[in-house]
């Protein structure tokens, strides 16, 4: 039953909510950053293997980044 009153206690304070809340605003910026990476490249007529030679790293990296 203790144990269980911990995790209960644990799920309710401002430092769970918090860092929920961080991880949500971390996932928009994420987002935001790959529709505007995405979207800048695009207008610059660039594919991602373009973009990933031009600054040195992997396609695959570009594409995680745009995904």
């Amino acid at each position: 039953l203790t144990i269980i009153f911990n995790i209960v206690k644990f799920f309710l304070t401002d430092g769970y909510i918090n860092s929920i809340i961080e991880a949500q605003q971390l996932r928009r910026v994420r987002i935001m950053f790959a529709e505007r990476l995405k979207q800048l490249r695009k207008e610059k007529g660039m594919t991602q293997i373009d973009l990933a030679k031009a600054i040195g790293v992997s396609n695959g990296t570009v594409a995680m980044w745009e995904a």
